[in-house]
């Protein structure tokens, strides 16, 4: 009885702090945008490529779809369905990165997850952009596999 509360506290707590990364993730884009009003728009066409039309789209909609999945874990509404579809998201995301890594894309300033950052100076900081965001995203990815599967239903 007690480890079965554990364990539910344990996947309520993962699921706030997941939902937290998602509400952060869009203050900070929803800020840059009022900064720099471009900056997200490039960081998804650096990731993303594709037509301007939906790269402009996809950035318009990034950050209040993560402000609201992020809401709906915090506030646990269909928290289950909320958690597959960040765990499906932050896997894409990795990929996205990797990808524009490949292709020597992802510029100087990463990969904007958290809004817009000063470039950092000398290539030895850069070397390390992509593969902690990458990382980042697997382990969150993991992590809302778990709270999935351990939601009540």
């Amino acid at each position: 009885m007690l480890d079965e509360e554990i364990r539910s506290l344990f996947i309520d707590a993962l699921q706030v702090a997941i939902g937290t990364v998602w509400v952060f993730a869009a203050v900070m884009k929803a800020r840059t945008s009022r900064t720099a009003p471009y900056a997200t728009e490039d960081r998804v066409r650096r990731l993303l490529g594709g037509p301007p039309v939906v790269v402009r789209t996809v950035a318009r909609g990034l950050a209040p779809a993560e402000f609201t999945l992020g809401a709906m874990l915090i506030f646990g509404w269909h928290e289950r369905a909320a958690a597959l579809v960040s765990a499906a998201l932050f896997t894409v995301f990795a990929l996205l990165i990797g990808r524009a890594a490949i292709r020597g894309s992802l510029g100087g300033s990463g990969c904007g997850c958290f809004g817009a950052r000063a470039a950092p100076s000398g290539q030895g900081a850069l070397d390390l952009v992509a593969p902690q965001a990458i990382a980042r995203n697997f382990v969150l990815a993991m992590l809302a596999l778990a709270v999935a599967g351990g939601v009540q239903a």
